[in-house]
């Protein structure tokens, strides 16, 4: 398939050609989302696509394409807890102190706290006021 084609490129370290063939078919599933519902677009997909916007410091993107993964019929968050957390660092890169606050704190319920997930709550917090 196509998604498998990208993925090979990224494998073979063609980032930049894996990312429009794979953002390509994010686009078409995107098309198919309805506003207020969870994403059906693949999450795997949109993790992949999370993790190369990462790597281009492109925050917004990176964002959309987190939450396309976790706010989904078929969450990355149970296999990927890992990608809430990435996600709440993003929303602290942005300025959304109260709202990555409020996802910590779900993350402590479920995966219980450490010390890093401690320190990004208390920055959050802070920024919060």
């Amino acid at each position: 398939t196509r998604q498998w084609q990208g993925l090979q490129l990224l494998a073979e370290g063609q980032t930049d050609q894996a990312f429009r063939a794979l953002y390509k078919i994010y686009q078409e599933y995107k098309a198919l989302d309805k506003t207020g519902d969870y994403s059906t677009i693949d999450a795997h997909l949109c993790y992949v696509l999370s993790r190369i916007a990462a790597g281009q410091r492109s925050l917004g993107m990176q964002r959309e394409f987190l939450e396309k993964a976790l706010y989904n019929q078929n969450s990355i968050a149970p296999e990927k807890p890992g990608a809430i957390l990435d996600y709440a660092s993003v929303l602290l890169e942005l300025q959304g102190g109260q709202r990555a606050a409020d996802i910590l704190r779900s993350y402590t319920n479920i995966y219980g706290k450490t010390p890093k997930v401690q320190i990004m709550l208390a920055n959050a917090l802070i920024q919060a006021g």
